[in-house]
């Protein structure tokens, strides 16, 4: 029981101690990128779809802080943005960012930045995702 304990302290420690993106526009560097890809697939379909697989997937308190979902819809523009973030004692991080922008009525470009090395693996995690029919939140 204390060991699962103790590796989350130190990942958590580890993972404020390296430094991370305050806000989605700070993660958004080319460096950071790990999916640009276009799906036949309407935006807002697909922004409550990746919301529901995102809440069950990265949500939840951890000993100092809580991770959630933060989410933009821009309706006007056609866009949309969700935000893995940790709000906590140490500040805000944000890990992953996902946005979609509407290029037809049925066609989407998906566009995910992840801050830390380890997650690059959610690229090919999600695009297997958008390529599976009905959409399947375990391939995430």
């Amino acid at each position: 029981m204390l060991r699962p304990i103790i590796v989350l302290f130190s990942t958590l420690l580890a993972l404020t101690l390296t430094g991370c993106a305050t806000s989605p526009t700070e993660l958004r560097k080319p460096e950071n990128l790990v999916l640009d890809t276009e799906v036949d697939l309407n935006y807002q379909h697909l922004h409550r779809k990746l919301s529901e697989c995102y809440n069950s997937k990265f949500s939840g308190s951890q000993i100092t802080a809580q991770s959630s979902i933060h989410e933009q819809i821009y309706s006007d523009l056609g866009e949309s943005e969700l935000s893995q973030v940790m709000d906590g004692g140490f500040g805000r991080a944000v890990y992953m960012t996902t946005d979609l922008k509407k290029l037809a009525q049925e066609h989407t470009q998906v566009t995910v930045y992840v801050y830390y090395s380890t997650w690059r693996g959610y690229g090919e995690k999600i695009d297997a995702f958008l390529r599976t029919r009905p959409l399947d939140c375990e391939m995430i």
